[in-house]
């Protein structure tokens, strides 16, 4: 007799799960051949006697179908209960379900709170992320970083309260940034200048120090205002002296812990 013991009926697998089967003969036990949807996928002659079930193979809430069958030394076989499990590698972003190949999450103004979930490394194909107008707090995720085809990233009007990492510079296909109206800290960092596909990189508002990176004139498609006209690199605390393409572009800043 064979028995799959690391699953029921109905559960829910995700990424690479295990599945573990146990014979009331073990130590007689020669093989194990594991099916899914009555395809051979594994042969296994090594005890313990296990599957790693790719789950990212199969479709969101489709369901499987597996069975294993015991080989002993005499070549007698004794099959497993069919058991069927649901695939649901989908990602769960405040409540919000997305599937790994979506390109677009657009959550403004919907009263999110607490920090981005670093589950959000799983959206590989994400090119635009608006989060914009709520209530996220704290830091920035490293898994953020990861997100290489980002295009557009809103987090404006938000209360984080991180600085912006050197990371950011993997996320080299930006076009738009907007972190203006957050409680950011720390310097700019100068390998922003090396995004240059930025048109829109927009800080205003935040506790940012330090000086200006002259790395950021590597950027000449950027726009240094605003719809509103006003410079989007204002009431910060950015110390002078300021690079010579940003002269009366940063608008008003507080000076005074500058050196």
């Amino acid at each position: 007799m064979i028995t799959i013991i690391s699953h029921v009926v109905g559960d829910i697998v995700t990424e690479f799960d295990t599945i573990v089967v146990n014979s009331s003969n073990n130590q007689n036990t020669k093989k194990v051949e594991f099916f899914i949807d009555s395809l051979l996928v594994l042969t296994d002659e090594e005890k313990p006697f296990e599957y790693a079930l790719n789950t990212l193979l199969f479709e969101d809430l489709s369901e499987v179908s597996i069975i294993a069958i015991a080989y002993d030394n005499n070549n007698d076989f004794a099959s497993s209960d069919s058991i069927s499990l649901i695939i649901d590698n989908r990602v769960d972003l405040w409540g919000n379900l997305y599937s790994r190949d979506t390109n677009q999450v657009v959550l403004p103004a919907r009263s999110l709170t607490g920090s981005i979930p670093s589950q959000i490394i799983h959206l590989k194909e994400l090119e635009i992320l608006d989060l914009s107008s709520n209530l996220i707090s704290g830091k920035f995720p490293d898994e953020l970083w990861t997100l290489t085809k980002l295009r557009i990233l809103d987090l404006h009007n938000n209360n984080l309260s991180d600085s912006i990492p050197s990371n950011i510079k993997y996320l080299n296909n930006l076009t738009e940034l907007y972190l203006y109206n957050n409680f950011l800290v720390g310097n700019i960092p100068e390998e922003l200048g090396i995004l240059e596909s930025l048109i829109e990189l927009r800080l205003k508002n935040n506790d940012l120090e330090g000086v200006v990176p002259d790395e950021l004139c590597n950027l000449t498609n950027l726009n240094l205002f605003n719809a509103l006209g006003e410079t989007n690199f204002s009431d910060n605390n950015l110390c002078p002296p300021y690079p010579i393409c940003f002269n009366g572009y940063l608008g008003s800043q507080d000076t005074n812990n500058c050196e």
